[in-house]
């Protein structure tokens, strides 16, 4: 059978997953991660891709001779070892290029995916027939987001055992070994009762009918076994299971036989152990909630959940077990699609599918940089039935917040046209429904006769600036009208404003200047809460032509955190969680060491600098000290940090 998905019409890729009838042709790909963030770490503690295999089928399944491939010409490229799948399970299989195939502990294929897209397949033990593929590729993938199998359908609350429920309970004489715990053990030669069982409890209907144990158990056992059966249509279907239970003293539960949650249990436990803790349950108290992992263990039918409850001692006062299960499910009936997955969730049933595509990245046909006249701009973006939001106040353009510009119908691509006139900082974004949105562009247009003219309190920001303690800061945005025109011309000021490099750095004002949060405001914030995303421009670079990336920043130095000082040093943190994960690009000019940054410094200067508070230290303000020394050692081939003197704007706003 082939499932042809781009029937869907939901993405510009072919998909195909494929179920031979042959035992190998229960398993497939359902889930993988091919830029991990973190959230699943392999044995090394490192974020490496994975893959997940599912077993649909109604029995277990080896993945001897199996293989996986990221190559459509190489078919082979790494067999599996000998690994049972059970029947609705799951195998988590690292995608890391380390190449390890013990049984026993992580397993690593030879190969890494990725993020871009290509082929991915599992292979059939011929070394010929796909089981299940993505081809001729997946899409393209995104930082912690998982892609594949799932529905669009919207999880349901489904009560699978209820509060009371019908069941069996017994107080074993001897050891019954695990087979109590199963379907088909004959229990009716048990008590039969409505839960919850145990005795000592007078809370309305805590002790069912036919479910008080005092008589087979005080002073003389202090453990009891109990069964309840319940019914599952379609496993598929389940996407969450949760036990939740009042239990004194402790307690093993078993779904078909497998531990899946306890509290307060010996080791070794045997038929007639009792709880290492004592607890109590008082009126009013909530039940405690044990979150299941059912994989590979939930069955199609007939399900028992069974349970031993024990006691502190044989002589106790009281003991409970009162059980309820619920699962999360989710409709199946209009069939399974890929997609990118709400959460990834390795080795469990998949989230649902958050959205089916994603849009194309908005382009712009005036780039970055310095103008002189009026001039307008188009923004675009390739998906056919998009809609274009754009923002001019620093602000992330999203569905609540912006100007929007839709298609003109759901076969042509979106197109806004701007007009644009003064010093602006354009952001767009491109939204369809059902599909993941594209990240947010950023360009910087800059006009140096604006720059000259910049107001002492702009509109949007604040003056003066305040902190969360209520302190307040003089702030500083107009440009010195006693060196604008009387010290230097405004053509010298303009020629020097295009000297120097240009840094562009946007974001929400509220990052900035917002009294409670902004980090300009609170200087002294410091640690990864205080780190706030951001757009970086490089313009006027002599060995780069002008580019933009993400990064996260936040506040840099010691005294120069002050709050009585106006202007601050930041840094730029460049980490997957923003875009790339490194800055690429030649900040040094093409002969410097490296062109590969994690973070860099915009250090404004502060000792010896003229924004110093102090006047015998303005004096000495050179800005060439530092870096001389540096430079020097450098040239006598020591390591050191590298500078450069550029321009720095914020939002448009010349900052020094």
């Amino acid at each position: 059978m082939i499932l042809t998905l781009s029937r869907r019409a939901v993405t510009a890729w072919l998909f195909f997953f494929l179920f031979p009838a042959i035992a190998g042709g229960q398993l497939s790909i359902t889930e993988f991660v091919a830029d991990n963030d973190g959230s699943y770490l392999d044995s090394d503690d490192e974020a490496s891709d994975w893959i997940e295999l599912s077993n649909a089928g109604a029995s277990a399944v080896s993945t001897d001779g199996l293989y996986l491939t990221d190559n459509a010409s190489d078919l082979t490229q790494w067999m599996l070892p000998d690994v049972t799948i059970p029947a609705g399970g799951y195998l988590v299989i690292f995608a890391s290029g380390k190449d390890r195939k013990d049984p026993q502990g992580d397993l690593h294929t030879n190969f890494s995916l990725s993020a871009r897209g290509e082929y991915l397949a599992l292979i059939d033990t011929d070394g010929i027939t796909p089981l299940s593929q993505f081809a001729p590729e997946f899409p393209k993938q995104f930082f912690g987001m998982a892609y594949g199998t799932g529905t669009n359908s919207v999880t349901e609350s489904k009560t699978l055992v209820p509060w009371p429920a019908t069941g069996t309970w017994t107080v074993p004489p001897a050891d019954l070994e695990d087979s109590w715990r199963l379907t088909g053990f004959d229990d009716s030669g048990w008590n039969s009762a409505q839960t919850g069982i145990g005795y000592g409890y007078r809370f309305p209907n805590f002790i069912g009918a036919g479910g008080d144990t005092i008589l087979e158990m005080r002073g003389i056992a202090a453990s009891a076994y109990l069964r309840i059966p319940f019914e599952v249509d379609n496993p598929a279907e389940v996407v969450e299971m949760t036990l939740e239970l009042f239990y004194e003293d402790g307690f093993a539960a078993y779904l078909n036989g497998e531990l899946v949650a306890s509290a307060n249990l010996p080791t070794p436990l045997a038929f007639d152990s009792i709880s290492t803790e004592r607890r109590e349950i008082r009126e009013g108290d909530a039940m405690e909630s044990f979150p299941l992992d059912f994989a590979g263990k939930l069955r199609s039918g007939e399900n028992i959940l069974a349970f031993q409850m024990l006691n502190d001692s044989t002589g106790s006062s009281d003991v409970l077990l009162i059980p309820k299960l619920t699962a999360e499910t989710r409709d199946v009936s209009g069939g399974v699609i890929v997609g990118y997955l709400v959460a990834p969730t390795p080795g469990a049933p998949n989230a649902g599918i958050e959205a089916s595509g994603y849009v194309r990245d908005t382009t712009f046909d005036v780039d970055r940089g310095f103008f002189e006249a009026p001039f307008d701009v188009t923004i675009g973006s390739a998906t056919p039935g998009a809609t274009i939001i754009y923002t001019t106040d620093g602000s992330n353009p999203t569905l609540l917040n912006g100007t929007q510009v839709t298609s003109v119908n759901e076969t042509s691509p979106p197109s806004a046209l701007v007009e644009v006139t003064t010093s602006t900082v354009l952001r767009a974004a491109a939204f369809k429904a059902g599909f993941r949105a594209s990240n947010v562009d950023t360009q910087t247009y800059l006009f140096l006769d604006d720059v000259l003219n910049q107001p002492a309190q702009p509109p949007g920001y604040p003056l003066p600036w305040r902190s969360r303690n209520g302190s307040t800061i003089p702030g500083d945005f107009q440009m010195d009208p006693d060196i604008v025109g009387s010290v230097y011309s405004r053509e010298e000021l303009k020629e020097s404003l295009r000297d120097l490099p240009t840094i562009s750095i946007v974001t929400d004002v509220a990052n900035l200047f917002d009294q409670q949060t902004g980090i300009q405001v609170n200087p002294q914030d410091a640690g990864a809460a205080s780190e706030r995303r951001v757009s970086v421009e490089m313009i006027d670079f002599a060995d780069g032509s002008p580019i933009q990336v993400d990064a996260g920043m936040r506040m840099n130095g010691n005294a120069s955190r002050n709050p009585n000082r106006g202007k601050h040093n930041f840094r730029l943190a460049f980490r997957n969680e923003y875009g790339a994960g490194k800055l690429r690009f030649p900040l040094f000019g093409s002969d410097a060491p490296t062109e590969t940054f994690n973070q860099i410094i915009l250090r404004g200067g502060n000792g010896n600098s003229w924004v110093h508070p102090s006047a015998a230290v303005r004096q000495y303000g050179m800005y060439i000290r530092d870096q001389w020394f540096r430079d020097a050692r450098f040239a006598m081939g020591y390591p050191e940090a590298l500078q450069n003197e550029v321009h720095v704007y914020f939002n448009g706003l010349y900052f020094g």
